[in-house]
């Protein structure tokens, strides 16, 4: 899309909303961590289906090489009546014995298929897993969190270094402008002494004189365009435009009234800073990493149930059709003794909760810290403005003074460089003071949470 409509934005104006949008789309690393994002979206849904009954089929296919084979050696067995009893009769001695016997021949079976087919349907559901389940939901929520706030912390990193530069070029083509109009101040001081010399007013040393300080001016105007130059292709890099793009840019440099005394400042960055809300994450997943180990001490229930067919028919005598049934039951695990890994476990899950809980007060005095002294740096800029203001007030009154005495020959030709001198440099120091005042505004939105679009 920037490609397509860059020779349109190279010829309009950008403000700093749309130098940021450029960068934000532009930046990979904030591609990247909205890609992470998206995946612990998907953990996130995956970790939801272990509340559901899992299912899952197989099919088996045996190929024996051989068949069974049972060997039944020659017996003879009793003949019985009707009800199964052996008939019997007396030998000469008067001794019970059977009457009859039938003989059977030794016999060499062999039974079985070489082709053996099976399938099998499985559910398991889990009833009870000690609240495990849920801590792994919360913990895959949390992670989703955390991956959104990392987001976050990029975007605002990103947001932050395209201002520094967006600024940094609004600063530099102010100083560009003022090395200009400096510039044009000291030719036209020099074609006044060229006229007075032609009139034999002053002598060529002053002519010369000036001539040093408008080269003088001459470097400086070169420093600042160069500087303005490499300011600009840092600005087009971040916001992924081709380095040599002039693009005109809407802001300005310009004095704030400012208070950063108010209480709620601590407050707002407390709620709005993405590392505090990551560091509050990190507490709840520990707290989840808390109970996940307390739930290694419970037992565990879960149901099965299995549909399932064969080929040969273990229900028919083993025929060469289809046989299929189904089985339902119900397996509990109950951990017993383990030689006391589980509180190992706990208790490092315990002192993980502790570590994060100090860490994230560690970081929110840090913060605290942090946004006082960055109050403290925009309330020095702000004076810093006001003392610029006045003294490039007192040098203008002084310029136009010194060169009014000049004109009426009252003031020598270095009183009026010397005075054109002091305004620049007064002029100077209220672009950086003006700067400084907004870069630490800048810091100071950061610092609260408060750097968005």
């Amino acid at each position: 899309m920037i490609g397509l409509n860059l020779p349109l934005y190279a010829q309009n104006e950008l403000s700093l909303q749309d130098c940021q949008e450029f960068a934000i789309e532009h930046n990979l690393k904030i591609k990247k961590t909205e890609k992470k994002a998206k995946a612990s979206t998907y953990l996130k849904k995956s970790a939801r289906t272990r509340y559901y009954p899992e299912f899952s089929a197989s099919g088996t296919y045996l190929r024996l090489n051989k068949k069974m084979n049972l060997n039944i050696p020659e017996q003879y067995l009793p003949v019985t009546d009707s009800e199964g009893n052996p008939i019997l009769t007396t030998d000469s001695d008067g001794n019970l014995t059977v009457k009859n016997y039938a003989w059977l021949p030794e016999q060499n079976l062999e039974f079985g298929q070489k082709d053996v087919y099976g399938a099998n349907l499985n559910m398991e559901q889990t009833i009870y897993a000690g609240g495990k389940i849920r801590e792994i939901n919360k913990i895959a929520g949390t992670r989703e969190k955390m991956a959104g706030l990392k987001n976050d912390l990029k975007k605002t990193d990103v947001l932050y270094k395209t201002a520094k530069n967006y600024w940094k070029v609004i600063s530099l083509k102010e100083k560009v402008e003022l090395a200009k109009s400096y510039r044009e101040q000291v030719d036209s001081l020099i074609d006044d002494l060229k006229n007075l010399k032609e009139e034999g007013l002053v002598t060529s040393n002053k002519v010369l004189k000036a001539k040093v300080k408008r080269n003088e001016v001459k470097l400086k105007l070169n420093k600042a365009e160069n500087g303005l130059r490499l300011a600009r292709m840092a600005l087009n890099q971040m916001i992924g435009f081709p380095l040599d793009t002039t693009i005109a840019l809407k802001g300005s440099l310009k004095d704030y009234a400012i208070n950063t005394d108010s209480a709620d400042y601590w407050q707002k960055a407390v709620e709005q800073r993405p590392e505090i809300q990551l560091l509050k994450q990190k507490v709840d997943m520990a707290e989840s990493g808390v109970e996940l180990s307390k739930s290694r001490f419970m037992p565990e229930i879960m149901l099965s149930a299995n549909y399932y067919m064969l080929n040969p028919n273990p229900f028919n005598n083993f025929k060469t059709q289809v046989g299929h049934d189904y089985m339902i039951g119900l397996v509990a695990k109950v951990p017993i003794f383990n030689w006391g890994d589980r509180f190992h476990t706990l208790n490092a899950a315990k002192l993980e909760k502790e570590a994060s809980q100090a860490e994230l007060q560690e970081n929110k005095e840090k913060i605290q810290l942090q946004v006082q002294k960055e109050s403290f740096k925009v309330q020095e800029a702000v004076k810093q403005v006001e003392t610029a203001n006045a003294s490039l007030k007192q040098a203008k009154e002084n310029l136009e003074m010194t060169r009014n005495n000049f004109d009426e020959g009252m003031a020598k030709t270095t009183d009026v460089l010397e005075a054109q001198a002091m305004w620049q440099e007064a002029y100077a120091n209220k672009i950086e003071a003006r700067t400084e005042l907004q870069l630490s505004w800048l810091a100071f939105q950061k610092a609260i949470g408060q750097l968005k679009l």
